[in-house]
């Protein structure tokens, strides 16, 4: 069954809605006078409007609500009606307890997507404008005169040329003469005296270098290193000495001439050169003792290391005398 738009039911469209009363006996939404009837059987009013849902319950009004939304859903004799924008249609009789109470119902499919429309033909190409007029030639300037030619001289007389003489007659070739004999080998002269051998060069000094060389895992030690002697082989004197370090800042050391004595080299022993340095590298030609004997030992000494250098060498270089 289908009822007019927003026009209330059985009367005039202007007819205002009455304001909902309050149901007794605790709100009962069911309809009055039983329900499946579409006549009103009391004069109950509509119980709400707050969400767009009015229970006319048997009510002898003739009307719907006025004005409703789309999707707004009445009840009216026991029967169920939902506006749709233009009428209200009739669902199937269903108590509003049994409606207010029931499942939301699952959401339709969405519709297949529309075919897309055809491209539009392209539109004509428009002509192309007339080619302007080719402008006139300037006229071209006169071309100067030529110059005149010099007179051409005159020729020379060619001389007579002369006449070519006779070639001579060649001369007859002469007998070859007999190949003269061999002469004879000469004597070898005698072999001179040798020179006398001349007096030999003195010798220079024998030279050798001590070499002490340091590694720690941490910064050196300072001390005597008597675990590394260096043996003098011939009698010498001191010539150089230089020190190595591997970082700046103080480190000053000194090599030491022992007696032949291994076993305990520091007894009497004396310094013989020592070099303080800042820098990585030094050396130093001034010393304490020159002169060291063969069969002496040396060793080497710390004095300070400052600059932390946990490795270091040391050259003690000497020439016999």
């Amino acid at each position: 069954m289908e009822y007019g738009g927003g026009a209330n039911y059985g009367g005039g469209g202007n007819t205002p809605a009455r304001p909902a009363a309050t149901p007794s006996g605790g709100g009962s939404e069911t309809p009055a006078g039983g329900g499946g009837s579409e006549t009103p059987a009391s004069s109950s009013l509509p119980v709400s409007t707050s969400s767009d849902t009015v229970n006319l319950r048997g009510s002898t009004e003739t009307f719907f609500p006025p004005n409703p939304k789309i999707g707004s859903v009445a009840f009216f004799g026991g029967a169920r009606y939902r506006f749709d924008g233009s009428v209200w249609l009739r669902s199937p009789d269903v108590s509003p307890s049994r409606v207010n109470s029931g499942s939301t119902g699952s959401t339709g499919a969405t519709g297949s997507a529309g075919a897309t429309g055809g491209t539009g033909g392209t539109g004509a190409t428009g002509s192309t404008g007339a080619t302007g007029a080719t402008g006139s030639d300037g006229p071209t300037g006169a071309t100067g005169a030529t110059g005149s030619t010099g007179a051409t001289g005159s020729t020379g007389f060619t001389g007579s040329t002369g006449s070519t003489g006779s070639t001579g007659s060649t001369g007859s070739a002469g007998a070859a003469g007999t190949t003269g004999s061999t002469g004879s080998t000469g004597s070898t002269g005698s072999t001179g005296s040798a020179g006398a051998v001349g007096t030999t060069g003195s010798t220079g000094p024998a030279v050798d270098t001590a070499t002490f060389t340091l590694s720690s895992s941490s910064a050196i030690a300072t001390g005597a290193k008597t675990n590394s002697l260096h043996r003098v082989s011939f009698d010498a004197n001191l010539t150089k000495l230089q020190v190595k370090q591997t970082s700046t800042g103080g480190f000053t050391a000194a090599v030491y001439i022992a007696g032949p004595d291994f076993g305990n080299p520091t007894t009497s022993s004396i310094t013989g050169a020592s070099l303080g340095i800042s820098g990585l590298t030094g050396e130093v030609s001034a010393f304490n003792q020159t002169a060291i004997t063969a069969g002496d030992f040396l060793f080497l000494d710390i004095y300070t290391n400052s600059s932390g250098s946990t490795a270091a060498q040391v050259f003690l270089t000497y020439n016999s005398r």
